[in-house]
């Protein structure tokens, strides 16, 4: 009995080399205090999940799925299920909140992962990496698909190692490659306090000056209607 298990877990992993077994896109919002929103959605082929409702740190059952992507720190706003039959696939979105990127690999599907977010200077140190031990308990694809990523940050991005415009950068990881492991980095400008202060003294500034202007106005209009003969 024990050898006809074995043969069945190494027929299905085998069966996962020859064919996609989880497909990710992933955007993430950060904010300045490392707080932010994830937007995730993740496939597999409904043939894959023969042997349960989950893969890797993967689940695709609503309560799995809810208690994979929940932690201290974390919490599910959004969750759906769908089963595609056309293409025999079934697909996972969630829509989740975390108080603390540094904090988000304690929810079980980003459990895998290293996560920095750190201010220092005027810039924001960001990080998000894979390393290659941990890869082959996540089971991504060996296929051709691309693992996305887009991260949406408080500042512009300065540098790193992903395609930037303005505060966003977007990272497309053939999955055939990852086996050795993947690290996103950036670098975001972060602002100094003393020059936020500045914006909103100039609008204080504004703002007072439009009523100066209001008030006179007003004067001067019921000034010449007492002088008008």
């Amino acid at each position: 009995m024990k050898k006809r298990n074995l043969i069945t877990a190494l027929a299905f992993a085998v069966l996962c080399l020859l064919q996609s077994c989880i497909e990710l896109k992933q955007v993430t919002h950060i904010n300045k205090d490392g707080s932010g929103i994830v937007n995730i959605h993740y496939s597999t082929r409904i043939s894959n999940l023969s042997m349960g409702d989950e893969m890797g740190n993967f689940a695709f059952s609503e309560t799995k799925a809810r208690n994979y992507l929940t932690s201290a720190g974390t919490d599910v706003r959004e969750l759906k299920i769908e089963t595609r039959n056309d293409d025999s696939t079934i697909h996972v979105t969630a829509v989740m909140n975390f108080s603390d990127f540094n904090k988000l690999n304690d929810a079980k599907t980003f459990s895998k992962f290293r996560t920095l977010w750190e201010k220092a200077g005027d810039e924001f140190v960001f990080m998000y990496a894979l390393d290659k031990d941990s890869v082959a308990g996540i089971n991504f694809s060996k296929g051709t698909n691309e693992l996305n990523y887009e991260f949406n940050f408080p500042g512009e991005v300065v540098s790193g190692n992903g395609k930037s415009e303005g505060n966003k950068a977007v990272w497309k990881i053939q999955s055939s490659g990852i086996s050795d492991g993947f690290n996103l980095q950036a670098r975001v400008k972060a602002g100094s306090v003393l020059s936020e202060l500045l914006r909103l003294e100039v609008l204080v500034a504004l703002i007072l000056l439009a009523l100066a202007l209001f008030t006179f106005r007003n004067i001067r209009r019921s000034n010449e209607k007492k002088t008008a003969p």
